[in-house]
């Protein structure tokens, strides 16, 4: 009968306790996982985690949390490649139970004995059927995880914990997964199969929220699901809803199998209640403006780890918009300034809030939304970009647009493609705007009404513009009149 270590354990603390020197065992590293896959085949077959078919091959994992495991405990190691696949609907291929043990880890994903340093293909691990996952860190490696249908519909797959898949991959195929939890994955992709795949990033309204960062989506075949939290728009906390932060939006189609030829199929991003999408940037690199700010509020900002950091950023800059705004709680899409219409392939349609009707690919947003235009970074740049025009989006009649840490310099963008009113453009954290005639211009401190001495403001604020302001006649007296604050570039 195999040795279950897990239980072990605890008994071996109690004999050493007692003073039972002399007496060696030898025992189960606390990282060790409870169940090790090599290449599709189990190292120790324990028939309390795990089944097999009659072939032999894995059909379905369970790790159930039973109280007593120790902090760290890994649920699954899987070295190389390998295949779970369960043909009973009933019966989940993964249903691993971890989510109440400190620093657990669900499933980890390694490359194997056989991987040479110079190899760079990814190990996959395909799952068949309905699965569960569970843990401090739902899924952790470099590798490549797939999840399939075993059955006319789709399979049900539920990822709940931390994703730590920075260089992973995570492919569907006629596959439904809702993610909640903490997370970054390298690739999520949307493979070609009877169905669509759906991502749903949170479980919506009454559920958990996720902030998931993707530096690749690839959309061939697939919809995805921000879905926000209903109940905050129901009570007067501000919270943040769930996120999905992507760097790029691509649809790259595979390598066609015989004579077929596949191209990228209509496919979908949606964003409900106060869900945020965020294009072009992850909000990983830091923003001096925008982190000067944050530090007034978060004294040990700059020890915080970087999913952290990208919460913190991320939070600010919604609540910076629900308050100046006197809006809260919008469905939000945030762009890098700057980002192109490259940025969103001709296959996809984007809806964020409302949307009643769309008319082909594009963003489209309801009157429950706003776009944040976030200056600060620059985007990734798009493949083919070189002729392409600024992103632009079909607006409701009260979409709201606000311009975040604008710094003055930049390009703002044209009004007259986009569709907002006058009283729905906002600009805050950076250099003030106004709209005249239609059109997005600086609005400069003499500009503003009631303002006395405006010429000699106005003199003064154009010398800071080429940098010879000390200069200027009434330089001295602007800057001995008002408080520092209240002057020069940093009063923007």
């Amino acid at each position: 009968m195999p040795i279950d270590h897990h239980r072990l354990r605890p008994l071996l603390r109690g004999l050493l306790a007692a003073g039972m020197a002399g007496v060696f065992f030898q025992t189960l590293p606390a990282d060790a996982a409870l169940v090790t896959i090599t290449n599709s085949e189990v190292d120790s077959v324990d028939k309390t985690y795990v089944d097999v078919d009659e072939w032999g091959y894995v059909s379905s994992v369970r790790i159930p949390s039973d109280g007593n495991m120790e902090s760290g405990t890994v649920g699954i190691e899987i070295k190389g490649d390998a295949w779970i696949a369960s043909e009973n609907p009933d019966v989940k291929a993964l249903d691993v139970n971890l989510g109440t043990v400190p620093d657990s880890v669900g499933i980890l994903l390694s490359a194997g004995s056989s991987a040479g340093a110079e190899q760079s293909s990814q190990a996959i691990v395909s799952v068949t059927g309905n699965a569960q996952i569970s843990a401090a860190t739902a899924i952790k490696g470099d590798q490549e995880i797939m999840f399939l249908s075993g059955s006319d519909d789709p399979s049900q797959v539920r990822i709940h914990g931390a994703l730590d898949m920075a260089k992973g991959t995570m492919s569907l195929s006629a596959a439904e997964v809702t993610y909640a939890g903490d997370g970054k994955l390298g690739r999520l992709d949307t493979k070609f199969s009877g169905q669509k795949s759906t991502f749903n990033v949170g479980e919506g309204e009454g559920g958990a929220s996720a902030l998931l960062r993707i530096e690749t989506l690839n959309l061939t075949h697939g919809n995805v699901a921000v879905q926000g939290d209903a109940a905050a728009v129901s009570d007067n906390q501000w919270r943040l809803g769930s996120a999905l932060l992507v760097g790029a939006i691509t649809d790259d189609v595979e390598p066609p199998y015989g004579d077929t030829e596949d191209k990228a199929e209509p496919s979908s991003i949606s964003v409900t209640g106060n869900g945020t999408l965020a294009l072009g940037t992850l909000l990983e690199r830091p923003n001096e403006r925008l982190d000067a700010s944050i530090r007034e509020s978060i004294a040990g900002f700059d020890d915080l780890s970087e999913s952290e950091q990208v919460r913190a950023r991320l939070s600010h800059i919604l609540a910076d918009a629900d308050v100046l705004t006197n809006n809260p709680r919008k469905s939000t899409l945030l762009t890098a300034a700057g980002l192109t219409s490259q940025a969103v392939p001709e296959n996809v349609t984007i809806t964020v809030g409302t949307v009643n009707e769309t008319d082909g690919s594009g963003i489209y947003l309801g009157d429950d939304a706003r776009w944040v235009i976030y200056y600060g970074e620059e985007p990734a740049a798009a493949k083919d970009d070189s002729e392409s025009s600024p992103i632009t989006v079909k607006a409701g009649k009260d979409s709201q647009l606000v311009i975040y840490g604008w710094d003055g310099v930049a390009a703002l963008p044209d009004l007259t493609l986009l569709g907002f009113s006058a009283q729905n453009v906002f600009s805050l954290n950076g250099v003030r705007t106004q709209v005249v005639d239609g059109a997005l211009q600086r609005l400069w401190c003499w500009q503003m009404p009631g303002l006395e001495t405006s010429a000699i403001v106005k003199h003064v604020e154009e010398g800071w513009t080429w940098g010879e302001s000390e200069v200027r006649p009434g330089y001295s007296f602007i800057v001995d009149s008002f408080d520092s604050d209240r002057v020069g570039p940093e009063a923007y």
